[in-house]
Order: structure tokens, then C-alpha cells, then sequence
């Protein structure tokens, strides 16, 4: 069986401005082009309406997907990495004092159902889908349709 595990690395940041960041979001996106990345997302966190706040303050958050954990090993010490960190995050921190957190872990998920680079059970997922939805609207209109 192929191993489908890939490597996630997530940080948590307390930015200063988290109003505006699509040119930290620009910047830390041309990683997409190091070896071994395979995605690169970043946005401000929210909290979800009515629930409770579990952000400890940290209101932006980043998820670089890898190929492995050399990958991940790579991009830690990779000059265009620690020229965004450098440039583009450190500056836009909230304080310097204030800790970056940051895990990694092997996600052996990757290649889930849903995933885009697996197609065809992506298209097996929503067959079943549609037909579930064909029954459920069966069991709904059944009753209406033998009312007439």
C-alpha cells in the first residue's frame, strides 16, 4: 500500500494588525515553490459565533503542508523561509516578547476522500452524496406525492 502521510506544520501568531494581511499572507505563500511543500494556508483566526474565545490571543494562523519530515527538516532552514520569518513575520508581531507556537505532525489523512489529488474517490463521495440526497428527498416528498 503507498504511504500517504504528509507532515503539517502549524503556527499560531498574536500579530499587532491582524486587519490587514494579505501581503504576510502574499509573502509567506511564495514558500509554495520550496521543495516538499505541498500547500500553504494562512488567514486570521475568528471565533465562532456564540462559542467561547480559545484563541489565548493568537489571531492568525498558518498550516505548510509537507511531503516528509526531511521536507519539513529542509524548509525550517531554508533561506527563503528565514527570510519571511525575518521580514515579513517577526516585524508584524504583536510584541516580540510574545511566543510563536508552532507543532508538526504526520498526517496520514492526506489523501482522504474529499482530497482534491485523489479524484476519483473524490467522485465516489459525491455520487454517494447525490444519492443519498435522491433518497432523503424520496422519503420527504413520499408522503405529499400520495396525498394528490
Amino acid at each position: 500500500m503507498e504511504d500517504t502521510s504528509v507532515v503539517d506544520h502549524i503556527v499560531l501568531l498574536k500579530l499587532a494588525d491582524p486587519s490587514d494581511t494579505s501581503n504576510l499572507c502574499s509573502a509567506i505563500k511564495t514558500l509554495t515553490g520550496l521543495s516538499g511543500v505541498k500547500s500553504i494556508t494562512c488567514a486570521p483566526t475568528f471565533v465562532a459565533s456564540g462559542g467561547p474565545d480559545r484563541t489565548a490571543g493568537y489571531n492568525f494562523a498558518l498550516v505548510v503542508r509537507l511531503d516528509s519530515v526531511a521536507n519539513l527538516d529542509a524548509y525550517s532552514v531554508a533561506q527563503a523561509h528565514l527570510d519571511v520569518k525575518k521580514n515579513y513575520i517577526l516585524p508584524a508581531l504583536a510584541k516580540a516578547d510574545v511566543p510563536v507556537l508552532a507543532v508538526d505532525f504526520v498526517s496520514p489523512r492526506a489523501l482522504g476522500v474529499a482530497s482534491s489529488s485523489n479524484k476519483a474517490s473524490a467522485n465516489q463521495w459525491k455520487v454517494a452524496c447525490l444519492g443519498w440526497f435522491g433518497v432523503a428527498a424520496f422519503l420527504y416528498l413520499r408522503p405529499l406525492l400520495r396525498k394528490k
